[in-house]
């Protein structure tokens, strides 16, 4: 059975409002992780790069595929691309706003300061396990501090160039999984009766 390209769209915004609150969910999680249960640098890299990254690529696989199964488990590479990107940019909205504007601004900005805090602690303990100088350590975590602080200031330049940035990225996204996961219908189907 063939699908609409407006139910396919409507499928992908569906499953995106569900993937952008997971999303979210996971961003929240990780910044109450880092702001008050982080000790070290290794559970640091472990909670952002070896768990929240990984989960969203996870996720976004495992929502794709529900999607492709709801429309009847076969689309064209198109379909699939169509279908995923408006999955993908739906759930890049949701967890975008709502971590950036909603939560970092209205509900609960002493976390995501106190995270901040946390990460420059651990990138200094960092340094100085390696060696670094104290002068050059400073430097950097002065660096570092200015440039999580900046990404808490938000303005509409900003959410305008990550909005596109974004729809650059979900399509990039969404056309390496839509190559993953299209599954052509069969062209025929042979029917034998064994009378």
């Amino acid at each position: 059975m063939q699908y609409s390209n407006s139910t396919l769209r409507l499928s992908g915004i569906k499953y995106g409002l569900l993937l952008g609150i997971l999303l979210l969910v996971i961003s929240i999680a990780a910044v109450y992780y880092t702001a008050y249960i982080n000790t070290s640098v290794v559970a640091l890299v472990i909670a952002l790069f070896l768990t929240k990254y990984p989960l969203q690529i996870l996720f976004g696989l495992g929502f794709a595929v529900l999607l492709k199964r709801s429309i009847g488990n076969y689309w064209s590479l198109k379909q699939a691309t169509t279908g995923i990107f408006f999955m993908f940019y739906t759930a890049l909205v949701i967890a975008y706003i709502g971590f950036n504007v909603v939560f970092v601004h209205l509900l609960h900005p002493a976390a995501v300061l106190e995270a901040n805090k946390h990460t420059v602690q651990s990138f200094q303990q960092a340094q100085q396990h390696n060696g670094v100088p104290p002068i050059e350590m400073n430097k950097r975590a002065t660096e570092l501090q200015g440039n999580l602080n900046a990404g808490m200031h938000i303005t509409v330049g900003n959410v305008v160039t990550y909005l596109l940035l974004g729809v650059v990225f979900a399509f990039i996204a969404a056309f390496i999984f839509g190559v993953l996961l299209k599954r052509e219908p069969p062209l025929f189907t042979r029917n034998v009766d064994y009378e």
